[in-house]
């Protein structure tokens, strides 16, 4: 990800809180170097390339500039697939030395509202595979979540110095396109199923190389999904068919093995009006996934929710929870 980081304080801070030697120059502007005053951290980076640093007194009045390629841990939920949410956090904080735990880190918002005032730039094209699916800004304060984030640690360190601490985490929600994954791993496993109506026109052999195709057919689908390590909405659907339509074809070779078909048409009504449950049940069942996947986007999008009403500040822990 290219990232922009704008710090703004008060050149007094450099060395009575940072503990850093303060410029001599009001102007510098460097590239390709790790140079920083402010003591910043983006606590889920995996690896950070810096591309250019940039320092401007402006009498008293600092704007420090960090431009820099970063790698990014993101969170991804993935239970109710082919529906699937992803959190991209961006998680700025002090690093604890010198003073600056006394650092407040306020956000800079849009007016009345949580929209960070940055240019989300790639994030708002329509072609990008990580969209929230617009510029406008109705949507972005939908998709885009910017928050100070107050963290206690006067009883318990966890590992740093006592106090109080503030955070800015900018939280970006994606929802995957639904569509084609929609119609690959839902759609088309239903209507692999439906072949059972013609199990009863089959002789034995025709039969079961139906029944091993259609199997192949579904198993070739749970291995081009993506990797998880929970059993997803969708693999559900076709594990629940591969069951169905094997046991079907064991119950309609058993009768013909033992002369219990003496005609074609025998059960086939029977048959059609178990495929249609089947293809029933199954939207049924994903439509009950689609509502909880909408609930748990909810539940989650609540948490970032301000703890005093009117004031750009959420709970730590409950977001720490989640990413």
């Amino acid at each position: 990800m290219h990232l922009v980081l704008k710090f703004r304080y008060t050149s007094d801070m450099i060395e009575t809180v940072m503990g850093v030697q303060r410029p001599q120059e009001d102007y510098k502007h460097e590239f390709g170097t790790p140079a920083r005053i402010f003591p910043y951290c983006i606590f889920n980076a995996v690896e950070e390339v810096p591309l250019s640093w940039t320092y401007q007194n402006d009498g008293g009045n600092v704007y420090e500039r960090i431009e820099l390629n970063v790698v990014l841990t993101y969170v991804s939920y993935y239970k109710y697939f082919p529906f699937v949410l992803k959190l991209l956090p961006i998680k700025v904080g002090t690093d604890g030395t010198g003073d600056t735990g006394l650092i407040n880190l306020i956000p800079e918002t849009l007016p009345g509202g949580s929209i960070p005032n940055a240019d989300l730039g790639i994030f708002t094209k329509s072609t990008s595979e990580f969209g929230v699916g617009g510029a406008d800004e109705a949507t972005i304060a939908k998709k885009v979540v910017c928050r100070m984030l107050i963290r206690d640690l006067s009883d318990k360190s966890i590992g740093n110095i006592k106090g109080i601490y503030t955070r800015v985490y900018v939280v970006i929600f994606f929802e995957a396109d639904v569509m084609v994954s929609f119609v690959r791993y839902i759609v088309v496993p239903t209507m692999i199923a439906q072949l059972c109506t013609f199990f009863t026109m089959m002789e034995i052999g025709d039969l079961i190389q139906t029944v091993l195709a259609m199997t192949l057919a579904d198993v070739a689908l749970l291995f081009t999904m993506p990797a998880n390590d929970m059993m997803t909405l969708a693999e559900q659907v076709i594990l629940a068919q591969i069951c169905y339509f094997i046991g079907m074809g064991a119950t309609v070779g058993f009768l013909r093995d033992h002369d219990l078909l003496p005609t074609q048409a025998y059960m086939h009504h029977e048959i059609v009006f178990l495929d249609l449950l089947m293809a029933l049940l199954t939207m049924g069942w994903v439509f009950a996934g689609y509502k909880w996947f909408q609930r748990l986007t909810k539940s989650i999008r609540e948490k970032f929710d301000p703890i005093v009403p009117e004031h750009n500040v959420a709970a730590f822990r409950l977001i720490e929870e989640e990413i």
